[in-house]
């Protein structure tokens, strides 16, 4: 398991990680962890056995989707 500094926008100290775990999971179908460390929101991935090359792919297709969105707000 590792986690990735994960650079959003932040209201009041805090991110809606519930909202954008449940959004990620909808969306894309990517299960991760969203979580704050130190005022900075961070990702969870866990390497399991059983999750291949083309999950992480996917996973990082979802983020930098999400960050494209963020920049035309």
């Amino acid at each position: 398991m590792f986690a990735v500094l994960f650079q959003c926008i932040i209201q009041d100290g805090m991110f809606d990680k519930t909202s954008l775990m449940k959004d990620v999971w909808h969306r894309f179908k990517v299960q991760v962890i969203f979580f704050q460390q130190d005022g900075q929101p961070w990702v969870r991935i866990s390497a399991m056995i059983y999750n291949t090359v083309e999950d992480y792919e996917k996973l990082a297709d979802a983020i930098l989707t999400l960050k494209a969105e963020e920049m035309d707000e």
